[in-house]
C-alpha cells in the first residue's frame, strides 16, 4: 500500500484576525507483488495532473467584452505529479521454532523456584532386616551387642538410598547455544534439608565452555576444590567449587545462576554433586544433577 500526501496552496479560513492553512491533497494505491529474494522491482504512476491559466492584461480595461481579450495575454501550463518507488526485497532470517526443553518448565512457588516435578516417582520400598545373620550371634550378649551394630551400620547404609532425586539440579538440562554468546544456568539445591556449608562441584568442559561469573552463589576457592582444570587433554574438565550465598539463603532463595562463555564449538557435559559432607559423599555419583550443552 503506498500512500502519497501533497502541499497544496494556501486558505484563508478568517479575515479578522486572520488564519490561513494549507490544503493537503491524500492519494494511495494498494496492489500485491510477488517477488524473489534480492529481486528489485519498479512502481509509478502518474498521481496528479493540473491545467493552470495564466491571464495579464490592463486594469479597468481588460474588464471590457471583446476589447478586454484582445488586449490580455493568456499563458497555459500543465503540472503533472508522479510517483516511483524502487523495492529490493531481503529475507533476514527464517521462522525457527523453539527447542521442546525452551517450552516445558516446571513450576514452583514465590519463594523457591522449583526445576523439577512437585511430587517425584515413587521408589522401591527398602526392607530394614538385615540378611544372612545367623542365629548363633543372638546366643551370647557378645553376639546380641555384634548384632545390634550390624543393624546399625546395615540401616546407615541404607539411609542414603532412601533419599530420591539428586542433590541438585541443572535446568536447562538441554541447551543449544551459537558460539560466541553468553548463556546462564539455574542450579538448584534439590535437598529436604540444606546445610548453610553445603559445598557443590560444578564440572564442564574447558575447551568447549568458560566460566564467567556466579549469581546468587560463592565461588570457594582452594587446591582441592576450587576453580581448576585437569593437565590432561584428553581427560580436561573444568571444576568450580561453589555454595550458595547466605544472602540468598536467608531470603528462601536456593538457585544459583551460572554464566558460561561459548568459546569452541563441541558438547560439554554438565555435572553438579555435593561434596563436602563425607555422609552424603557416598551419593555423589548417583545424585548427581546433570545436564548438556551444545555450542555450534
Amino acid at each position: 500500500k503506498i500512500e502519497v500526501i501533497s502541499l497544496g496552496d494556501r486558505v484563508t479560513l478568517q479575515a479578522n484576525p486572520p488564519i490561513t492553512q494549507f490544503t493537503f491533497g491524500n492519494r494511495s494505491a494498494e496492489t500485491m507483488l510477488n517477488v524473489k529474494d534480492g529481486e528489485t522491482i519498479v512502481l509509478g504512476g502518474l498521481i496528479q495532473e493540473e491545467d493552470r491559466k495564466t491571464r495579464t492584461t490592463i486594469p479597468w480595461i481588460g474588464d471590457l467584452p471583446f476589447i478586454g481579450n484582445l488586449l490580455s495575454s493568456f499563458q497555459t501550463q500543465r503540472v503533472t505529479t508522479e510517483v516511483i518507488l524502487t523495492i529490493t526485497p531481503h529475507i533476514i532470517q527464517g521462522i525457527t521454532a523453539p527447542g521442546l526443553s525452551t517450552q516445558v518448565f516446571w513450576s514452583g512457588t514465590d519463594s523457591s523456584y522449583a526445576t523439577s516435578p512437585l511430587f517425584a516417582p515413587k521408589g522401591k520400598k527398602i526392607s530394614m532386616i538385615g540378611g544372612g545373620v545367623s542365629g548363633a550371634g543372638f546366643s551370647s550378649s557378645g553376639g546380641a551387642a555384634k548384632g545390634g551394630m550390624a543393624g546399625k551400620a546395615a540401616a546407615a547404609s541404607l539411609t542414603p538410598m532412601a533419599s530420591v532425586g539428586a542433590v541438585a539440579s541443572i535446568r536447562p538440562d538441554e541447551s543449544v547455544i551459537q558460539m560466541g554468546k553468553e548463556f546462564k544456568l539455574a542450579i538448584t539445591d534439590e535437598r529436604l534439608r540444606p546445610t548453610a556449608g553445603g559445598v557443590f562441584q560444578l564440572q564442564y568442559d574447558p575447551q568447549v565452555l568458560e566460566f564467567r561469573r556466579l549469581l546468587n552463589g560463592e565461588v570457594i576457592q582452594s587446591s582441592s576444590t576450587g576453580e581448576q582444570t585437569s593437565s590432561r587433554p584428553e581427560t580436561q574438565v573444568g571444576t568450580v567449587a561453589f555454595k550458595v550465598a547466605p544472602s540468598a539463603r536467608k531470603a528462601g532463595g536456593r538457585t544459583v545462576t551460572v554464566t558460561f562463555y561459548a568459546k569452541g564449538p563441541g558438547v560439554s557435559p554438565m555435572r553438579v554433586a555435593l561434596v563436602d559432607s563425607a555422609a552424603e559423599s557416598s551419593t555423589v555419583s548417583t545424585q548427581e544433577g546433570k545436564g548438556i550443552v551444545r555450542v555450534r
